[in-house]
């Protein structure tokens, strides 16, 4: 019987399933006894069908926990993959399907041991175990793994704040290798994973930058904005590179969102690559949406003009005026680099420094050393300069 039941929906489809359908699946998994088989199949059609039935996996978590060692390699690469596209977590899953996958991770291909990684990441589950597995079945094996494969692992382990030495040297050897199999979005999650753990690899970078150069055309607003963050976050300047992305960041800059502005520009005032052109129209840009922005992507965008000595009144009038209305949300950091900025270009407003004054004051238990210094030169400077 379900096996049946299972069949039918899976020929039906999601769109087609009946809330009767749901209750009776429900039902019949409280009540019947699985074999392994009838197990993987439950789980991936539920995962596949009625991913956000909460009750359905309460239903069947008590059957996956039983046949745990006997759930296919398929069953545990696919479950997961199917909840991370859809951003739902049940309880429990990422947790069993780590303990199942963590002692047979050579059974697994690049494909699989990419996947379950991703979709770990992708959920924010921890299973440090399991990376640590994958990361040693991979270091013995990186040409397994196909370039889409590697830059899917390598953004897993970036985005999990795992740092795996000797993985990242093998990906960036056989990434070097194959450098021009990567699609531009596979380039950007590549580069961005490296500068994320701080793992710099000379000869990818390099490889990296030429393709990444020649397909400028390709790559999303994200994309642009990753490559630039990662290359400043590297250290690397590259200036045939940053002025490709200048280039055709201009052209896609009314696609860009306030995140992607942000990161730009303090890629490149971090290198010192002071494109007028680029800079004049994410500013105009800012200008026009300042209320948009973020407190980190506003003060990243001021700390950028600041750094390369840009400054027009009214970009830096709408970004006081704006970090005004949001002055609650500013941490330490953000306080003190806002006002830097303020000082570093003398534009002296006096709603936004009282501003920051009294948040300020109300933080101080959270401020550094350093912040203190910043915060304190900044309205001597403002004072002494601009005669307040």
């Amino acid at each position: 019987m379900a096996k049946a039941l299972l069949s039918r929906l899976q020929f039906q489809g999601r769109l087609q399933i009946s809330q009767e359908d749901v209750v009776s699946l429900r039902k019949l998994l409280q009540e019947a006894t699985l074999t392994p088989e009838e197990v993987c199949n439950a789980a991936l059609t539920c995962a596949k069908l009625l991913r956000r039935d909460a009750g359905l996996w309460e239903a069947l978590m008590p059957a996956l926990q039983q046949h745990r060692a006997d759930l296919t390699s398929q069953c545990l690469q696919k479950l997961p993959v199917y909840f991370a596209r859809s951003r739902w977590r049940p309880a429990g899953l990422l947790e069993l399907v780590a303990a199942a996958a963590e002692p047979r991770v050579a059974a697994f291909g690049g494909r699989g041991l990419a996947e379950l990684v991703w979709a770990q990441a992708r959920l924010r589950g921890r299973a440090p175990g399991l990376f640590g597995a994958i990361a040693n079945a991979a270091c013995a094996t990186p040409d397994s793994f196909t370039p889409p494969e590697v830059s899917k692992a390598a953004w897993a382990y970036a985005a999990s704040a795992l740092r795996e030495g000797a993985l990242f040297a093998a990906f960036a050897k056989t990434s070097s290798a194959r450098i021009n199999e990567f699609g531009s979005q596979g380039l950007a999650n590549l580069i961005w994973a490296f500068a994320t753990l701080s793992h710099q690899d000379a000869e990818l970078q390099m490889a990296l930058s030429e393709v990444a150069y020649r397909r400028m055309q390709n790559f999303t607003p994200q994309g642009l904005a990753n490559l630039a963050w990662a290359y400043a976050k590297l250290f690397h300047k590259d200036e045939v590179l940053f002025s490709g992305i200048a280039e055709e960041s201009l052209l896609q800059l009314s696609s860009f969102t306030p995140q992607n502005v942000a990161n730009t520009l303090w890629s490149f005032a971090k290198v010192r690559h002071v494109h007028l052109e680029l800079f004049g129209a994410a500013s105009a840009h800012l200008q026009q949406h300042a209320g948009e922005f973020s407190t980190q992507a506003l003060v990243n965008s001021a700390w950028a003009m600041a750094e390369v000595a840009l400054y027009d009144e009214e970009v830096f009038g709408e970004v006081a005026d704006a970090a005004s209305r949001k002055i609650d949300e500013y941490k330490a950091q953000d306080l003190s680099n806002l006002v830097w900025s303020l000082a570093q270009v003398l534009h002296y407003d006096q709603r936004a420094l009282l501003a920051v004054a009294d948040s300020a004051a109300a933080k101080a238990d959270t401020f550094t050393c350093q912040h203190l210094v910043c915060v304190a030169w900044a309205f001597a400077l403002l004072s002494e300069q601009c005669g307040e």
